[in-house]
């Protein structure tokens, strides 16, 4: 069980070290908006707060990756309470920490040193706590630390979904780095009713059972070779076809027997809408990680529309995660219709899968 920044006593006159989530791409971004409640919180209890976190990944010093527009954006919030890098005020919000070498490297040095800045620690940055970096399990070393409500409600959501709570429990499984959803599939295949896959996860799949795969992406096919035609396993049946993958061209929808070796597949086809819906709107609880087509290009964005609509309009929990997912699902302005938006991608697919994340384990009582 993770200890809750409850435990760690009255926080009237203290410096509290709080990691959040920053590492947006544009200002104004949800997750500066989800870190700035439980700040507010801190100060009405009367803390003085130390913010640490990161933005991109930025080899040394890097302004386009600075912070400071997130404190500019943050000043409208607190005012002249809040300060960036240096000063006495009640919220000091620390440059991008991997500014520094070695919060990458989980340097002692550096976990020192800021530990030397604060009384307490407490992580509220689940989408990170995956990662070995010293502002996630080295401070922690030396102060003492627990977890923030972020990270307690998605542990929550997410272990709900482990234990299979509700039933049907159907997963919606994209995107374009296989190799994270892949153990989440293999952890789940006793558990979950179906897992519906599309993207480069399906095009692995239809490489190892032979199929023509044109031009596309591929993941590692002797990942897959065990498991190919394990029956939970719901393949698109059809894909929408192009000869580019950044516009459309020559675009066609094909049987997934079809494919030439010219053609992009950058979509599920309609056929496949249809029946991803039909088991979607089925189900008590979803789970969607990964977009299902070259969503940028608005021709190749049906399938993934077709899936969200059914999820939204059905009965189930719904849970969504995936920086893809939800920059389509906010282009879309489908997002706030889902019951749960999980602030991790990697994160809750790895803990999904079953792993280990660092970051909880050094909060565990």
């Amino acid at each position: 069980m993770l200890r809750t920044f409850k435990t760690l006593g009255d926080l009237t006159g203290k410096t509290v070290l709080v990691r959040v989530n920053l590492d947006v791409a544009g200002i104004p971004d949800r997750r500066i908006d989800q870190a700035t409640p439980f700040l507010k919180e801190l100060v009405g209890l009367g803390a003085k707060i130390v913010i640490l976190s990161h933005r991109g990944r930025p080899k040394g010093q890097d302004e386009s990756l600075s912070l400071r527009p997130v404190f500019e954006y943050l000043k409208k919030h607190f005012g002249d309470e809040i300060s960036f890098e240096k000063g006495n005020s009640e919220i000091l919000l620390l440059e991008n920490l991997r500014f520094d070498e070695r919060e990458e490297a989980n340097d002692e040095s550096f976990a020192k040193e800021l530990a030397s800045l604060g009384d307490v620690y407490i992580n509220n940055d689940f989408a990170t706590s995956h990662r070995a970096h010293t502002s996630i399990v080295g401070i922690p070393k030396f102060l003492p630390a627990a977890a923030g409500p972020l990270i307690i409600k998605e542990v929550s959501e997410l272990s709900a979904i482990k234990e299979v709570k509700e039933q049907p429990l159907v997963f919606l499984l994209g995107g374009a780095k296989p190799e994270t959803k892949l153990p989440v599939i293999k952890n789940f295949l006793d558990r979950a009713d179906s897992i519906l896959v599309g993207g480069v996860i399906a095009n692995t799949f239809f490489k190892s059972k032979g199929l023509e795969v044109g031009k596309s992406v591929v993941g590692d096919i002797t990942e897959v070779s065990e498991i190919t035609n394990h029956n939970k396993i719901i393949l698109p049946t059809d894909v929408v076809v192009s000869k580019s993958l950044d516009r459309a061209e020559a675009v066609a929808t094909k049987s997934v027997n079809s494919v030439t070796p010219d053609d992009y597949i950058v979509d599920i086809g309609p056929e496949t809408h249809r029946a991803f819906a039909e088991i979607l709107g089925g189900a008590a609880r979803t789970v969607w990680n990964g977009a299902l087509g070259r969503f940028e290009v608005k021709d190749f964005a049906a399938g993934s529309r077709a899936c969200a609509d059914a999820m939204v309009q059905s009965a189930a929990h719904t849970t969504v995660g995936g920086g893809d997912t939800i920059q389509f699902l906010e282009q879309e302005g489908l997002l706030n219709k889902f019951e749960f938006v999980s602030t991790g991608g990697g994160a809750m697919l790895a803990f999904l899968a079953g792993e280990e994340l660092l970051g909880l384990k050094v909060l565990e009582e």
